[in-house]
Order: C-alpha cells, then structure tokens, then sequence
C-alpha cells in the first residue's frame, strides 16, 4: 500500500464514528454545516485520550423541539439531549453509545446553540 492510498483511506473514514476528525474533514464539514463549534472531551485519568466533536448551530425548528420539551417535562437533560443529537457532526456513534460522553457534553449544549452575541444598548 503506497501513502497515497494510506492518505485516501484515513480521510474516507466515516465522520459517524470518527472523533478525531483530520483538518481536511472538519473544512468538509464547516463546507457543509456552516461555522462549527469544537468540543475536546477526555478522560480525567488519561489526558492524552481526548476525542473531540464537532457541533453546528441549531436550526430554529430544533431550539422549538428542545425548548417545548423543557417547558413541558422540566427535564434539563432531554433538553441538552435535543441539542446535542440534532447539532453533533462527527461522533454520533461514540456520543450515542457512552454514556460518560453524553454526560460530559450536556452541560455544554447552550454553549454551541449560537455563533453569535446579542446586546442591548441605549441610544
């Protein structure tokens, strides 16, 4: 197998599973969802273990979804849940299938809903 080859195996691997997406992916995935939102999880006993996803900003048909869950069940959790399945670009696999990362992610699910910062200011 020549590097060539290497190279086109490594950057076809399916972005599902993939949590450390290569640089050329992530530009792929900013092509295709807009400005990304980066999130480095990694294990408290082994920081050399990190795995990192990628978040875009939720559509407006999605902050409804989460927040009419809020209102009506008071659950912070399926709230962050909402966001966090309908938003993640890479991952999905590893997010959906350890808990410990779901856990990890939830606090942070405000933070990727918006790229942007709104003020008041007086005339």
């Amino acid at each position: 197998m020549n590097k060539e080859t290497e190279i086109e195996k490594i950057e076809s691997v399916d972005i599902k599973s993939n949590t450390n997406p290569s640089e050329s992916q992530v530009k792929e995935l900013e092509k295709k969802h807009g400005k990304l939102t980066k999130v480095k999880v990694q294990d408290k006993d082994n920081e050399e273990e990190s795995q990192y996803f990628y978040f875009k900003q939720p559509s407006l048909s999605i902050l409804r979804l989460a927040q009419k869950e809020l209102v009506k069940s008071r659950d912070t959790v399926a709230y962050g849940e909402i966001i966090i399945k309908n938003c993640i670009v890479n991952g999905v696999e590893a997010v959906l299938a350890d808990e410990e990362i779901m856990i990890a992610l939830l606090p942070l699910a405000d933070e990727f809903t918006t790229t942007k910062i709104a003020t008041i200011e007086k005339n």
